[in-house]
């Protein structure tokens, strides 16, 4: 629900003066912590009273020398009663797939309590908390918006290969210490990195071992193999055996309890959980720590790289 103008004055005058961070924009800085920071439109959320409702308000702030309310509006969340004594999130706005996603990315106040200039463990253990327990991360209308804490690692390498496979625009890496006490960030814009992510189309083929995939493109016409694809991570490998493999605990945790049926049993052939025939069209990024490709999506569309492309 949208604000009017007389509603929002009323209430901006019952706001506590905060000290939103500023980003200081450089390159890679040794930090305990990088934070990947979505692109989207900075919003303070506040919990508080209006017309003696309990609400959770959203205000669109834009940063600079001069900083300045642009909108003001209530959306409905779950959260417990004790929050709107005056709990107080900075972050960002962002769309996935056309659901609004907010991303915590600082807590200025927790229950009227001014916790500004409590160090970054202090301030994200309590973000991580308040979401366990007061705050839950859910769409309670179509146009709800569902909050969370952003993607923290602790190694900046780490922090900007996972950046590539995610589906929504990444800002920035922000550095941050564990026990620093300023707002003020220093952050590395992503764009630069972006524009480095080699993704190109193969024919992707199963081995009989498990993770072991050929890619394959075309030389003079003809595909040729190129080299193994690199399985990097848990969800990875279930997406790869999905499509090329027959594995029941893949799509059913209780098939670990059962017992394989007679048609299994009798089949002694290696490769009779693995379809080594199906060849299937799929994008894939290119990871510079292990200088290989990663699968990431089946294409129905585009052009399969050649052997000129990738050398």
């Amino acid at each position: 629900m949208n604000l009017n103008h007389h509603n929002q004055s009323h209430l901006l005058r019952r706001l506590p003066d905060l000290k939103l961070p500023y980003d200081n924009i450089h390159k890679k800085v040794s930090s305990d912590l990088y934070v990947i920071i979505p692109k989207g439109k900075k919003h303070i959320v506040w919990f508080t009273y209006f017309q003696d409702k309990r609400v959770c308000i959203f205000i669109e702030v834009k940063l600079g020398g001069q900083k300045q309310i642009n909108e003001m509006f209530i959306v409905p969340q779950s959260y417990d009663k004790k929050l709107v004594l005056g709990t107080l999130f900075f972050g960002t706005l962002f769309n996935i797939d056309k659901k609004k996603y907010y991303s915590i990315e600082n807590i200025h106040y927790y229950k009227g309590k001014n916790i500004e200039n409590n160090n970054e463990k202090y301030k994200l253990t309590l973000i991580k908390n308040i979401l366990e327990k007061e705050l839950k991360s859910c769409f309670l209308t179509t146009k709800g918006i569902c909050m969370a804490m952003p993607i923290i690692e602790s190694k900046f390498e780490n922090c900007i290969e996972t950046a590539k496979l995610l589906t929504y625009n990444i800002y920035s890496i922000q550095n941050r210490n564990l026990h620093g006490k300023n707002n003020n960030y220093s952050s590395t814009l992503f764009k630069q990195f972006h524009e480095d992510i080699k993704s190109k189309i193969f024919i992707v083929k199963a081995q009989i071992q498990n993770d072991v995939y050929d890619l394959y493109y075309y030389n003079n016409g003809l595909l040729e193999k190129y080299e193994i694809a690199y399985i990097p991570d848990y969800k990875t490998s279930t997406m790869m055996n999905n499509i090329f493999r027959k594995i029941k605990e893949n799509i059913n945790l209780d098939a670990l309890e059962e017992s394989d049926d007679e048609e299994e049993f009798e089949n002694m052939n290696e490769d009779k959980f693995v379809d080594l025939n199906k060849c299937v069209k799929m994008e894939c990024i290119f990871n510079k720590k292990f200088n290989k490709f990663v699968p990431i999506k089946i294409m129905e569309n585009g052009k399969i790289c050649n052997k000129k492309e990738i050398k």
